[in-house]
This record gives C-alpha cells, sequence and structure tokens, in this order.
C-alpha cells in the first residue's frame, strides 16, 4: 500500500520567516498525528499539503501491490476497534459490465478479495466478523470470518431488501424480517432453524404482489435490541417503531413501542431510518426523528421538521437537513429553542467530535466549528466529492472516482 501525496498546483513564494512558521506548524501537526496514530491503525495519512487548512490531515489511498484501485471504493468500513477494515470496490465483471466486489485490508495493508462481484452491500458484526449480500450467482446474505476466511451462507435471498433486514446477533445468530411474506424472527447458521415470533402482510389490491408490514431492522451496537418499523401500525400519521430484545421468542416479548414520522421517499433501500448511539442508549427513528431512551423506556426528544438526523457523538445534539428550507441545522437535545443554522445545500455531512462537523457543499469542502460558528473551507479543488465511510474520527471522501481521502481534525481546529 502506497501513499501519494496530492500534487499542489498552487505553489507560493514564501519569505525566510514564513516559511519557518509554516516549518514548525507542519512539525507541530505531525507530531499531533504520531500521537494519535495507536488509535487508527489501518491506512497511514501523511501531514496536509500547503494548498489545505494546516489544521486538516489529507492523504492518499492507493494500493499499487494487488492491483486493485480504493479509488473507485463505493463504501471503506473499518471494524468497532479499527483494526480491521473492508471496501467494496466498482471493478469490471465478466460481461465487461461495472459491478461491485468485496475486499478485505489486511494488517499488512495488501487487499484480500472475498467476492469479485455482484455486492450489494457489506457490514462489520463484530471486529472479526462481517456479513454481506451477494446478488445473481449464489444469490444470499453470508456471514464471513476474517481470521479463517470461513464462508456461510445465512439466508438464500435474491430480493434486495433482505440486507436492510438482517441484523446478525453474532457469528451464528441473527434476526431477519422476510420483506415480501411479513415474517419476523431470529435463526441460527449452524442448525438451519428459524423461530417467527410476528408475521404480517400488508393489504394489497392486486393478488400478484405480497409485501410484508414490517421493515428496515437496525441492532445496536451491544446487540442486545432490534428496533423496526411495523407499516400497518399508525398514530397521528406516523408508523409504529418496535424495539424487541435479542433474545425475544415471542410477539408479547415487545421491549418498547414509539412512533415516528417516514414517508414512501424514506422507504428508498439505503436510507438511514433508525439509528443507535454507540453505547447503545439511544435509538433515533424517522424523518422528523424520535429519541427514545432505551433503558428508560422513554422518548427524551420529537423533531416537528422534516429532515436527515445524525446525533453528536455525546449525544446532546442533533443535526440535521431541513427537508423544506434545506439549511443544516443543529439543536440541543435538552434546548429545542436553540438552533444553530451551518450552512444551505449541504449535501452530505457527518460528525467528526462533538464540536465539529464534515460537509460537502456543491463541489467543495467544509468543516464546521460549533464553538466558534464558524464555516471553514478545507480544499481549493473542486469536483465530485462523496463520503465514502470513516475511521475512527476521520471522514472517508472519494474525490471523482479518482482518489479516495481521509480527513481529520489537526492541531488548533
Amino acid at each position: 500500500m502506497l501513499l501519494k501525496k496530492l500534487n499542489n498546483k498552487n505553489v507560493l513564494r514564501y519569505s525566510p520567516l514564513l516559511t519557518l512558521l509554516l516549518l514548525t506548524i507542519s512539525l507541530l501537526i505531525y507530531l499531533a498525528f504520531i500521537r494519535n496514530s495507536s488509535k487508527h491503525s489501518g491506512f497511514e495519512i501523511p501531514e496536509p499539503e500547503a494548498s489545505l487548512s494546516t489544521e486538516t490531515f489529507v492523504g492518499h489511498l492507493e494500493d499499487e501491490s494487488s492491483g486493485i484501485s480504493l479509488s473507485n471504493s463505493e463504501a471503506i468500513k473499518y471494524s468497532p476497534d479499527l483494526e480491521n477494515s473492508f471496501a467494496i470496490i466498482k471493478n469490471e465483471n465478466e460481461s465487461g459490465l461495472i459491478d461491485n466486489g468485496l475486499y478485505v485490508i489486511s494488517q499488512e495493508l495488501t487487499t484480500l478479495e472475498v467476492e469479485k462481484n455482484n455486492i450489494s452491500n457489506a457490514e462489520f458484526i463484530n471486529d472479526k466478523n462481517i456479513y454481506y449480500q451477494k446478488l445473481n450467482v449464489d444469490p444470499g446474505i453470508y456471514f464471513y470470518n476474517l481470521e479463517t476466511g470461513e464462508k456461510k451462507l445465512a439466508i438464500e435471498t435474491t430480493d434486495l431488501k433482505s440486507f436492510e433486514n438482517v441484523v446478525p446477533i453474532d457469528e451464528n445468530k441473527y434476526f431477519y424480517i422476510e420483506p415480501k411474506t411479513g415474517k419476523v424472527g431470529f435463526g441460527e447458521i449452524q442448525t438451519g432453524q428459524r423461530s417467527v415470533i410476528l408475521q404480517k402482510s400488508l393489504e394489497v389490491k392486486t393478488n400478484y404482489a405480497q409485501s410484508g408490514a414490517y421493515y428496515y431492522a437496525v441492532g445496536s451496537p451491544n446487540k442486545e435490541y432490534v428496533a423496526f418499523f411495523d407499516l400497518t401500525d399508525v398514530a397521528q400519521n406516523k408508523i409504529a417503531l418496535l424495539i424487541y430484545p435479542s433474545i425475544a421468542t415471542k410477539a408479547e416479548d415487545l421491549y418498547f413501542k414509539a412512533y415516528a414520522d417516514i414517508s414512501s421517499r424514506s422507504l428508498i433501500p439505503g436510507e438511514k431510518l433508525i439509528s443507535w448511539s454507540e453505547d447503545s442508549e439511544l435509538v433515533i427513528a424517522g424523518e422528523s426523528p424520535v429519541i427514545v431512551h432505551v433503558k428508560e423506556k422513554k422518548i427524551v426528544y420529537e423533531g416537528n421538521t422534516k429532515s436527515k438526523s445524525l446525533m453528536s457523538p455525546d449525544k446532546t445534539s442533533l443535526a440535521y437537513i431541513d427537508f423544506e428550507t434545506l439549511d443544516l441545522e443543529v439543536v440541543e437535545l435538552g434546548n429545542s429553542e436553540n438552533i444553530i443554522t451551518l450552512a444551505k445545500y449541504a449535501s452530505q455531512f457527518e460528525w467528526m467530535d462533538n464540536e465539529h462537523i464534515f460537509l460537502i457543499i456543491g463541489k467543495k469542502l467544509y468543516i464546521y466549528n460549533l464553538p466558534k460558528q464558524e464555516l471553514n473551507l478545507i480544499s481549493e479543488e473542486r469536483g465530485e466529492y462523496r463520503i465514502v465511510g470513516r475511521n475512527g474520527d476521520r471522514i472517508l471522501v472519494s474525490f471523482d472516482g479518482e482518489k479516495v481521502f481521509e480527513v481529520g481534525l489537526g492541531v488548533g481546529q
């Protein structure tokens, strides 16, 4: 794995004093990087280029040893302990068409092919195991062990909605929703057995279609709960959010129910409708988001604007894009009147820490400093940017399908 620095097209001439100052700042940033490097095993990052903010690390990830270009990555994801990673990478299949393959990034910074083609999505189960959906040839949901290379078929399916309706509990047990039949339950890979705790279908006007009433399952990070929607349970134009323990055996084991505002637009595969805080205490769901404190079994926040929301790492604030005004805003969960408007027309955004938000506006990259209420441009290079993943508090960004950058906070940001 070789790292290549960005070409600096705008070379400036500095006075000796200014040059010395810039060198000092670069040295401080490099030392800060060394101190933090133990937290981010995986891809290394060089010190920033002069064309970028001296407070931001940016690196170019490229694997020349295997011939696999990480620049074509659709997604790059890290294990919870940041020790392992994988990439979903565009490549050419046997028919000459562009398709997605799944590749593990080893500790030696080389790529290992898991599946060359037909990958729709993949996620980590834990530090040593991932699961993914394969289409077309031998379709289904698979579990894969990073240490042994063992691959197991969990569910045979061709349904594109299957991946976002399966939640691994461990390397053997999983929660599932069958999108067409509406069956809900738990399964085991070793025995092949499946239990059914719920089953309900949507009412349809044709005999040629069937669709289940339950949709979009997301498990808590501690694997103790699963949250999903019941599309037939509606109150005040909101859809029921059901939370079940991962040891449930029957319908009556329902742990908590709330109602979330979602629209048909939100039911597109790939949309994030439910998310959990890292400590599994809070679950956030819907467009006008409802936030549930799971252990206390109570609703702690209900939004009143159509939005796509992300919770801050410390669970005190919510960042969202208002679908009506297209403003990116942050609201304090304990004080809904305290709203800060960060920017307009942001296409993507991510929390970097509790005080900084990374965002893409048009063809440029920015970091918003919440304490200072400042929007800082971090790259003058215009292009098609897209967030493809994160490594701890660093954001992975694709540029024009040619480069993948890791962006993180530096000294003084």
